[in-house]
């Protein structure tokens, strides 16, 4: 039997539609992680002492600045450690003057005592050749070679006591050297006893009180720096191929009232991991952009763009297609319409990107990036998701930014799922 068949109306259905754009655009990865303050620390007791004032800008969530009092511990240990230390530098530095003083009296002494030994060989020459003249007695020249031996040995003593100056001088300047150690040390307690920020920031922690007692390495308080943060992102081992330090990332914070931060990455990872197969980029953004450190934050990590990829609204594909409109000969309708007929086009996304083409005159922010390039001037339904038989012939109206919304539809004209009155399917 012959189907029945109705009169064709000059009306067409009118339709949304959007060429296809071709643009250089990076490779695209979502990656996920936690932000943290490049500049933190946190802020030790150096020394064993008692808590005894806060400053007032101890409290958590105040700004300080680097180098300002924190807290104050007990010194009084540390100040009579140093006053004994240099008391005993004052005892050694007299004792070094006494050496001094010693070694001037050693050089005289020996000057008398060599002096005295030359009379006293002397005498025992001229005795001995008395002797043998016959005018003196064996016990005298006994007696004057005693007294010379007595003279060499006091010239030998002599020597010695110059000769251990030195050494005795060398013991009080090694003695010195340790008391000023000790010294330095006193000093250096007495200074950490004064705790103070090692950095511009916020203090985060700030829980100790006054009558603590405060020991070596033992946290005081916590300082972040706000100026800037760094968030660890993960992604595919295959990036590591694209990716390059300066390449942009764009950061979302989990906060509904959050904006988007452009950050930059500026170190990569030597390494992938083996049993995750990532690896780890390094994006800094500045603080004052709202991201705070230990929030979570989405990103979108971009490649640099040096090939041309075909760009296409994410709403204009659905389910692995898109919605093409050929061109037909207008002896095909009635009317004079400039008409379209639909066919669908399989394409497979590659990746998605996200934020306002300009060149494209849409409001839409989510876009997907075809692995095979479409023909230039390709024009599609902008909504895929609507109903529309493949073959019929429709209208394309161009979208207009300020009258089309992001689900497809004209305030001004009849929606993509509406057929006009009168149209007939073919």
């Amino acid at each position: 039997p012959v189907p029945a068949a109705s009169e064709q109306s000059a009306d067409l259905r009118r339709v949304v539609a959007t060429e296809a754009i071709d643009m250089p655009v990076g490779r695209r990865w979502k990656a996920y992680g936690s932000a943290k303050a490049i500049d933190s620390a946190d802020v030790p007791a150096q020394v064993a002492a008692t808590i005894e004032a806060l400053a007032p800008a101890y409290r958590t969530g105040v700004r300080v600045a680097k180098g300002e009092l924190l807290l104050s511990l007990d010194d009084k240990d540390f100040v009579r450690q140093l006053s004994m230390a240099q008391e005993a530098l004052a005892s050694i530095d007299a004792q070094l003057a006494l050496l001094d003083i010693d070694a001037r009296s050693a050089e005289s002494s020996i000057t008398i005592v060599e002096q005295e030994a030359e009379l006293a060989k002397v005498d025992v020459e001229r005795a001995v050749q008395a002797k043998r003249d016959g005018a003196a007695l064996d016990r005298e020249v006994d007696r004057l070679r005693s007294a010379s031996l007595l003279a060499e040995r006091l010239l030998v003593a002599a020597r010695e006591a110059r000769e251990k100056i030195p050494a005795r001088k060398m013991a009080l300047k090694a003695e010195r050297s340790r008391q000023e150690s000790a010294r330095d040390i006193a000093r250096t307690g007495l200074d950490r006893c004064e705790v103070r920020s090692p950095l511009d920031g916020v203090l985060q922690i700030a829980d100790k009180e006054v009558g603590e007692m405060a020991q070596p390495g033992m946290r005081v308080a916590r300082v972040v720096g706000t100026d800037s943060v760094e968030i660890p992102l993960l992604l595919p081992a295959s990036a590591r191929l694209h990716l390059e330090v300066g390449n942009s990332a764009l950061l979302r914070p989990d906060r509904i009232d959050a904006n988007e931060v452009i950050a930059r990455i500026v170190r990569i990872s030597p390494e992938d991991d083996p049993m995750t197969r990532t690896l780890t980029v390094f994006a800094e953004a500045d603080g004052s952009a709202g991201i705070a450190p230990g929030s979570f934050v989405e990103a979108e990590v971009s490649a640099a763009g040096t090939e041309t990829r075909t760009v296409l609204p994410r709403r204009a594909v659905s389910g692995g297609r898109v919605l093409v409109i050929d061109e037909i000969s207008p002896g095909e309708t009635t009317g004079g319409h400039r008409a379209g007929r639909i066919r669908t086009h399989p394409v497979e996304i590659e990746f998605g990107i996200t934020g306002l083409v300009e060149s494209s005159g849409l409001p839409d922010t989510e876009w997907v990036v075809v692995r095979e390039r479409l023909p230039k001037g390709t024009r599609l339904v902008l909504d895929a998701s609507r109903q529309i038989a493949e073959g019929i012939a429709v209208e394309p109206i161009a979208p207009d930014s300020a009258s089309v919304s992001k689900n497809g539809t004209r305030k001004d004209v009849v929606s993509n799922d509406t057929p006009m009155k009168g149209s007939v399917a073919r």
